[in-house]
This record gives C-alpha cells, sequence and structure tokens, in this order.
C-alpha cells in the first residue's frame, strides 16, 4: 500500500469512527464538535483524493506526449522507409532497362 492509500485509509477509519458514534449518547457540544470532524475529514479525503487524480491526470499527460512523440518518430522511421523503397524500385527499373539495352545490343 502506498503512502496515499495509507493516508486515504486512516482518514476513511477516523471518519468512521466518528459516524458509529452514536449522537443520541452525547451532549449538544459533543455532537457539534463531532459533526464539525466529520465534515472535517471528509473534505481531507476529497482533497487528498483530487491530489491524487491531479498527480494521476499529469502522468497521463506526460505519457500521452512521450507517446505523440514516439509515433512522430515512427511516422518519420517509415516515411524514410518508403523513400529508401522508392530509390530502390527506381534503380531496379532502370537496371532492368540498362539489362534490356544489353540483351538487345548483344543481338
Amino acid at each position: 500500500m502506498d503512502n496515499f492509500e495509507a493516508v486515504i485509509g486512516r482518514l476513511m477509519l477516523a471518519h468512521a469512527k466518528l459516524k458509529a458514534i452514536d449522537p443520541a449518547l452525547l451532549s449538544e457540544k459533543r455532537r457539534k464538535e463531532r459533526s464539525k470532524r466529520m465534515r472535517e475529514l471528509r473534505k481531507a479525503i476529497e482533497d487528498a483524493i483530487a491530489l491524487k487524480f491531479g498527480e494521476l491526470s499529469e502522468a497521463g499527460k506526460q505519457n500521452a506526449e512521450a507517446l505523440d512523440a514516439a509515433t512522430t518518430q515512427l511516422l518519420d522511421t517509415l516515411s524514410g522507409m518508403q523513400t529508401a523503397i522508392q530509390i530502390i524500385d527506381a534503380i531496379s527499373a532502370g537496371l532492368g532497362a540498362i539489362v534490356n539495352l544489353i540483351g538487345l545490343i548483344k543481338n
């Protein structure tokens, strides 16, 4: 369990423990304090999750940028290969024409 999960787990456990307390057993002052602490814990949980989501979003963005760069490099490589194939085809056609001419000259 990484630190994020441990923190969220502890916050959720604290919230659950407060929620499990029967409000009827508490004085009015204690009920208000319990309610306030539960709100604070919910806010802390939401903030921690939002922070982690932001980190995940940033990591996803960085991965997408790396993927875009790799895709661009791949497209450049493929373009170079297509150009090489076209050059080989042109040379092959030229050699074929030369072989045909030599064949005509010999006869």
